[in-house]
């Protein structure tokens, strides 16, 4: 069900269209009709593309508040990304925004929290095995580094 891209990013193969995928439901229908099972698997689509929607949003006015100065506003909607995803379920993206915390800590001169949040981030990367937010925090590591010394 998912595009195939090639190199020059044109797509092999399409992803299928929500009309196209009722179709093949209606041309072979399970052996046994399953209204709720349908309806699960409609509500829970929805709920996913409502969190990509919300990822995307969040994840842009954070970064413009970072790269405009408004650290205090990146550092709350970061807070509020992370609180959204911990309650979904998916830690991966909480630790991502408990790097973007960090960056923001940094700008705002909060080195010790900064260096704080960041020892658990790193333990709690490694831990999970998210080389993303090891990365993350390699970055952030080095740039307090270099806050620190000027």
């Amino acid at each position: 069900l998912l595009a195939v891209v090639a190199p020059r990013g044109r797509p092999l193969v399409a992803a299928p269209s929500w009309s196209q995928l009722r179709g093949l439901l209606e041309a072979f229908p399970p052996a046994t009709p399953d209204a709720a099972w349908e309806a699960r698997l409609w509500r829970e689509e929805a709920a996913r593309l409502s969190g990509v929607g919300f990822n995307a949003v969040m994840s842009t006015l954070g970064g413009a508040c970072f790269l405009t100065g408004k650290n205090q506003a990146a550092n709350r909607l970061a807070r509020l990304h992370e609180r959204f995803w911990a309650a979904r379920g998916d830690q991966a993206l909480a630790r991502r925004s408990r790097a973007h915390q960090v960056y923001n800590f940094i700008a705002l001169g909060r080195h010790r929290a900064a260096t704080k949040r960041l020892r658990e981030l790193e333990a709690e990367a490694a831990a999970a095995g998210d080389d993303v937010v090891g990365n993350m925090c390699f970055v952030a590591g080095r740039e307090l580094r270099s806050v620190r010394r000027k």
